[in-house]
């Protein structure tokens, strides 16, 4: 028995999706399908450009709002002019500085002082200390008022530069402590040397009393050099000490500093930048975490059929697309664009296909099974079913999806078999009603011996159409072995990057199931990028084994 091949109608011949994938995987897998790329990323951010323009828009605006509802308070700046000490770094001089200016010490004094009834913390929280050179620091504070601003600058400046003396007074106190003992001690030793010479000159000359002097005299230099050295490192620091405190004081009174017109502007940019930074960051994790297929290749392997036609913008550009939606549930109007137009062209295509292959007497039949594309699907039957009446054909279009959007768009609005007149064509509108949840079509099955039980305007219809198109939107619960009583092939209209590929390949497979020829699938705005071709893998037929024991051994 030979193996079928896969989309014959039987659920026993369908080639399951990790069959399909390692089989793939055998003729070489596409490296690049499921691999982040800086061009992936790029593609993902451009499709997604409305949100990410949508986002910067509303950073701005929350930015704009921020300045309006909490604008930043008045503020006032001073500096100050400090002379540092030539032996040490400048930049760790300037850091000691800034950090000296915000400590509680200096604070605290200052809101004492200034009689201001807040914490220590939120005071220091209000101004900020920047080092602009090495000597040079701006202070700058924020009050309700520029008054208060003023205030607490000059007397934020004035507290720092006598706590900064301070501080320096108590080094000095500190290195003059730890020098008075060495400078005794090298007196004293001075001292001695000197004593010791005096006694060797009070001695008669001889060679003793020149070998002392000569041991005595590099000593007494010595002694001498230590002492004076000692003595110049005490004068020194208190000269620099000195002059650091004298050469320190404010450079620039405190003033107030004026309203710029750029604040808000800037505000807004802020906005702008966090908002579309948000917007481009949401886009690219989900590119990376999600994986929804919108190559056609990857379509076709998820579906296990062929994608044969995508196009890009099947509303139209905008604002076309924009107003074709707005007036969607009475607007043909809408399928006048030139994707919608290629689609029915291809539909048409499929329903001559159908008509060759079908028996004298019987209609062709044809099923659109929309995944998540439901007015898009229901337009294309719509004008699909318009354009064969328009070549006096009898066509039956049956919307068996949620909402009946097909037949809404015909002017039908109840349930029934009904015979609608558009634009002086004549068409045939069957609505199930809403009771029948798994409604059986006119068409007899294998798994129904002859015709369902259905009504007779339904049957009457089917046996005087020549074409009947079927619009169904899967549902998983309530499962498709319905559909091959509407429609003996099927084709898949689905979005690029809309469904992830469990829920297509489960669609595939419930078509299949069903016992519905799955010719193919429309990709709906698929990407300019994409170079796939979008062909399904056929399965690889088997070879008939010969039972063992009919082989026989042939010498040649």
């Amino acid at each position: 028995m030979t193996t079928p091949r896969a989309g014959s109608g039987s659920p026993g011949r369908v080639l399951a999706y990790r069959e399909v994938a390692r089989r793939r995987q055998g003729f070489g897998p596409d490296h690049d399908a499921d691999l982040a790329s800086l061009p992936m990323l790029g593609a993902a951010i451009r499709r997604r450009a409305l949100l990410c323009a949508t986002t910067a828009v509303l950073g701005m605006l929350l930015g704009v709002g921020l300045y309006v509802a909490a604008p930043p308070p008045p503020s006032a700046a001073t500096s100050v002019l400090l002379t540092q000490n030539p032996t040490v770094n400048p930049v760790d001089t300037a850091q000691t500085d800034v950090e000296l200016a915000q400590t509680r010490s200096v604070a605290g004094p200052v809101l004492r002082r200034l009689a201001l009834h807040e914490s220590v913390g939120e005071f220091i929280a209000s101004y900020s200390v920047v080092p602009v050179t090495d000597r040079v620091l701006v202070f700058t504070t924020y009050a309700p008022s520029s008054a208060q601003a003023v205030r607490r600058a000059a007397a934020l400046a004035a507290q720092f530069l006598g706590f900064r003396a301070h501080v320096l007074l108590t080094q000095l106190q500190l290195e003059t402590a730890s020098l008075t003992p060495k400078i005794r001690l090298a007196r004293r030793r001075v001292a001695v040397v000197a004593a010791a010479t005096s006694s060797a000159l009070a001695q008669r000359a001889s060679p003793q009393r020149r070998s002392a002097l000569r041991q005595l005299r590099p000593q007494r230099a010595k002694a001498r050099v230590a002492l004076v050295g000692l003595l110049a490192q005490e004068a020194g620091a208190q000269a620099t000490t000195a002059g650091m405190i004298a050469g320190s004081g404010v450079l620039d009174a405190a003033a107030p500093i004026p309203k710029s017109r750029r604040i808000p502007v800037t505000y807004a940019i802020d906005g702008l930048i966090a908002g579309l930074a948000a917007g481009m960051g949401f886009v690219l994790i989900d590119a990376l975490t999600t994986y929804r297929p919108r190559r056609r290749a990857d379509v076709a392997l998820a579906l296990g059929a062929p994608v044969r036609l995508s196009v890009r913008r099947p509303q139209g550009r905008w604002p076309r697309g924009l107003a074709a939606a707005i007036r969607w549930p009475r607007g043909l109007a809408a399928a006048r664009t030139t994707d919608m137009q290629k689609i029915v062209r291809y539909l048409r295509g499929v329903v001559a296909q159908a008509q060759a292959q079908a028996r004298p007497g019987e209609p062709a039949t044809l099923a659109v099974v929309a995944v998540r594309n439901s007015r898009i699907a229901a337009l294309s039957v719509a004008s699909l079913a318009l354009s064969l009446a328009r070549d006096d054909k009898q066509v039956l279009v049956a919307d068996l999806s949620a909402g009946c959007p097909a037949a809404r768009l015909l002017g039908i609005s109840s349930r029934g078999v009904r015979i609608v007149t558009v634009g002086g064509m004549q068409v045939l509108v069957a609505v199930p009603d809403r009771a029948d949840i798994a409604p059986a079509g006119p068409i007899a099955t294998s798994w129904l011996t002859a015709r369902p039980s259905v009504s007779q305007p339904l049957a009457d219809a089917y046996d005087s159409a020549d074409v009947l198109l079927t619009l169904v939107d899967p549902n998983p619960a309530l499962g498709t072995e319905h559909l091959a009583s509407w429609a003996a092939r099927a084709v898949v209209m689905l979005g690029a990057g809309q469904s992830s590929a469990a829920t297509i390949n489960a669609v595939g497979e419930a078509i299949r199931f069903a016992g519905t020829e799955l010719v193919s699938a429309v990709l709906l705005r698929a990407d300019r990028s994409d170079e796939t071709l979008g062909t399904a893998m056929a399965p690889v037929p088997r070879r008939r084994q010969l039972p063992v024991s009919s082989l026989r051994a042939v010498s040649l």
